[in-house]
C-alpha cells in the first residue's frame, strides 16, 4: 500500500504529543481571552460528491489566539470514525485572523483529520485564518486531495508574519527582546515555507503554493493579498463555490470552451504562471484555431475536439458531465494525450475575471 493509500476505513487520529502538552498550559490561562470558537453543526460527514454543496459540518469564528488549536483537537477527538474513505467534514471559517503560528497548528489538525475548508458568503478569513484555510484536505477513496472553497462574496486575505514586540512605539526596547521576537517571526516563516514545500498527496496542489508565499512576503505584515479573481483562485488551488454563478458580461460559450482548454494549464502546469493573468481569449482565437494545423488525436467517441492556435500544438477534447456539473477534458500535445482533468464550469471564464462579477445574483 502506497503512502497515499493509507486506509480503507478512516479513523480520526489526533496526535496530541507536542501540540497538546505545549498548548494545554496556554489554554488554561487564555481560555477567557481566546476568541476563536469551534462549533459542531453535524457529526455526520459529507459524501465526496457533495463537498461543494456549501454544507458546513463545523464552523470556526473569531480571533485566533494561543490555545485555540488545542480546543479544536479536543473537539475532533470526540468525533465518530468514518465508515468510508469518501466521507469528510467541512469547516466553515469566519475570522479576521490572529496568531499565525496558531493558525498553522489549526491547519495541521484540519489536514491530518480530513477537513475541507470553506469561506461562505459574507464571511472573511484573513491572516492566520487564511493559513489554516489552505490546509483543507479531503479523502477521495484511495487518494487525499486539497479542498479549500471560497464563495465569490467571501474574502480570503494573506500577509507576512509581523515582528511582535510588546512595547510602546516610543520606548527603547532591549536587544534581547527584539532578537527573540525576530526569531519567533522567522520560525513562523520557516513553518510556512515548509507548507509551501508540502503536498498532501501526489494528486494535490501544495498547501501553500510558492507563488502565494512570494506574494505574502512581498505584501508585508500591514497589508493583504486577496483571492479576488479567478487567476489567483486557479493558481493557488482555491475552489470557487459553484452554485448559481453568473456569467461575466459579454460571455460567449463557444469562446468559453476554448478558454476551458487554455485554462487546463492551471491543473496541468500550475507553476507556469506569474501574478499577471493570461489574456482572455476571443472570437479570433476560434477563427485562427479552426484554420491552424490539426493533429490527429485518439479521443473518446463522446468527446468534442478543440484546436488552439499555439506554438505547443495543443488540442483538447471534452465532454460535459451534467450529473457532476463539470467537464471531462483531455489535453493533447502533438496529437498525444498529455493528461485528463475534470474542470468545473467556472473554468470557462477568463482568468482576469473578478470573483464578484460571477457571484450569484441577489
Amino acid at each position: 500500500m502506497t503512502p497515499n493509500q493509507k486506509w480503507v476505513h478512516i479513523n480520526f487520529r489526533v496526535c496530541f504529543g507536542r501540540l497538546f502538552f505545549a498548548t494545554m498550559f496556554s489554554l488554561f490561562f487564555t481560555s477567557l481571552a481566546s476568541a476563536a470558537e469551534f462549533t459542531e453543526l453535524s457529526n455526520l460527514p459529507v459524501p465526496f460528491d457533495e463537498k461543494e454543496s456549501g454544507t458546513c459540518t463545523h464552523k470556526m469564528e473569531g480571533e485566533i489566539l494561543a490555545g485555540d488549536a488545542a480546543k479544536l483537537a479536543l473537539m475532533i477527538q470526540n468525533l465518530p470514525g468514518q465508515d468510508h474513505d469518501d466521507l469528510n467534514f467541512i469547516m466553515c471559517m469566519n475570522s479576521r485572523g490572529g496568531r499565525l503560528n496558531e493558525g498553522l497548528e489549526i491547519g495541521e489538525l484540519l489536514r491530518d483529520n480530513y477537513f475541507g475548508t470553506y469561506v461562505p458568503e459574507g464571511a472573511e478569513c484573513l491572516s492566520a485564518c487564511a493559513i489554516a484555510f489552505m490546509h483543507g484536505s479531503v479523502a477521495a477513496w484511495e487518494y487525499i486531495i486539497t479542498f479549500r472553497m471560497l464563495h465569490p462574496r467571501g474574502k480570503i486575505g494573506f500577509h507576512a508574519p509581523s515582528l511582535s514586540v510588546d512595547a510602546d512605539s516610543n520606548q527603547m526596547v532591549p536587544y534581547a527582546l527584539v532578537q527573540s521576537a525576530y526569531q519567533a517571526t522567522m520560525d513562523t516563516v520557516s513553518e510556512i515555507v515548509a507548507g509551501a514545500a508540502t503536498s498532501v498527496s501526489d494528486f494535490a496542489s501544495p498547501i501553500i503554493p510558492m507563488s502565494l508565499l512570494s506574494e505574502m512576503l512581498a505584501v508585508g505584515s500591514e497589508d493583504f493579498v486577496y483571492v479576488d479573481n479567478l487567476h489567483k483562485a486557479f493558481m493557488w488551488g482555491v475552489t470557487v463555490f459553484p452554485k448559481n454563478l453568473t456569467a461575466p458580461p459579454e460571455f460567449v460559450l463557444d469562446v468559453g470552451l476554448y478558454q476551458l482548454c487554455e485554462n487546463s494549464g492551471y491543473m496541468i502546469d500550475p507553476n507556469s504562471y506569474d501574478m499577471n493573468p493570461p489574456r482572455a481569449l476571443n472570437s479570433n482565437d476560434i477563427k485562427y484555431g479552426q484554420i491552424s494545423y490539426h493533429w490527429t488525436v485518439e479521443m473518446p467517441n463522446d468527446h468534442k475536439l478543440i484546436s488552439l492556435e499555439n506554438i505547443w500544438n495543443r488540442q483538447c477534447s471534452y465532454k460535459y458531465r451534467s450529473k457532476q456539473g463539470d467537464f471531462e477534458l483531455r489535453r493533447y500535445v502533438d496529437g498525444k494525450l498529455e493528461r485528463e482533468v475534470f474542470m468545473p464550469s467556472v473554468y470557462l471564464f477568463a482568468p482576469e475575471t473578478k470573483l464578484i462579477e460571477i457571484a450569484p445574483k441577489l
